[in-house]
């Protein structure tokens, strides 16, 4: 996103398949025009200008973004090939692109902007767009820790997470913090009293007792609150299907450097790649990351993959 120096507020966006253009406007501003937009292909110049690709490009784009967002303080536009009239190339993953004038834009984070950007995401129904755009998780105490290992998991399987998180705690030397609902919260606290007492693990309640489904779970690493309520700089992310290896040869503190180690969220999934193979796995659960550039991410139109 760029402004302009001058009196008129300008800003561009490019966003993938599978995000949305969020428009909230500041200071009782709005949208005067929408001077650009395509969808297909776009090049991006190094000095951030953009031009379209003539092999790749649906002129309608213009038309249904000034229908959307001329002469609004607020519009939202997913950024699928439903709300394209003409599909510029068929079975490749595009890319939209705008230019935007009059409007001086509220601050990245909203839970606005949070919820048009999950009605980009193709898996989500709008149950799951509802839950997770109003869920508001209580931040971490500042300063945050170096390092914790989070899972996610409402449900109460008493042998399987004993297990689970007894491994990666033992095999990490890292805190651990578990998000899960209201209903088994008082049961962790009872399954887990040694580490709680040690200062070694931290509940967490999401307020709600149903995240099982992949779609709503993969969705939370997409949130601004999620990464707020983590409790390390550095957080290794797992799941109860999760197991480290006692003797193995690398351990997690030669990783740490990274800011993100797991493999691609893409595939079927989150396209994001013409490749056949779609240079995809589909699985980051198991994965480590920064905290700061996932909050950084998360408040990126461009980045739209868990």
């Amino acid at each position: 996103l760029s402004r302009s120096s001058g009196a008129e507020p300008v800003f561009r966006q490019v966003i993938p398949q599978g995000g949305a253009l969020a428009v909230e406007c500041a200071d009782g501003t709005f949208v005067r025009e929408v001077s650009y937009a395509t969808w297909g292909k776009p090049v991006v110049h190094p000095n951030g200008s953009v031009a379209a690709d003539p092999r790749c490009h649906s002129s309608d784009a213009l038309r249904i973004v000034r229908q959307a967002c001329e002469g609004q303080s607020h519009c939202c536009l997913p950024i699928a090939d439903q709300n394209f009239v003409i599909d510029p190339c068929p079975g490749k993953v595009k890319t939209f692109a705008v230019e935007l004038r009059g409007c001086a834009q509220h601050p990245a984070e909203s839970r606005y902007k949070t919820h048009c950007a999950l009605q980009g995401q193709p898996l989500l129904v709008a149950e799951d767009v509802e839950f997770l755009a109003t869920l508001d998780l209580p931040p971490a105490p500042e300063p945050v820790g170096p390092f914790v290992a989070a899972m996610v998991d409402t449900s109460f399987r008493p042998e399987l997470q004993l297990f689970v998180v007894h491994n990666v705690h033992n095999n990490t030397g890292w805190p651990i913090q578990l998000f899960t609902g209201p209903t088994s919260k008082p049961k962790m606290e009872s399954l887990f009293h040694d580490l709680i007492a040690k200062g070694q693990l931290t509940l967490t309640s999401i307020g709600d007792d149903y995240m099982e489904d992949w779609q709503r779970l993969s969705s939370m690493m997409l949130l601004p609150t999620f990464w707020r309520a983590t409790i390390g700089k550095k957080v290794l992310i797992f799941q109860p299907d999760s197991i480290m290896c006692a003797k193995a040869t690398r351990h997690i503190r030669d990783f740490t450097q990274f800011d993100y180690v797991g493999p691609p969220m893409a595939g079927p999934y989150w396209m994001t790649s013409d490749h056949p193979s779609q240079w995809g796995v589909g699985c980051g659960g198991f994965s480590l990351r920064d905290r700061e550039l996932s909050l950084r991410m998360v408040n990126t139109p461009a980045c739209i993959t868990p």
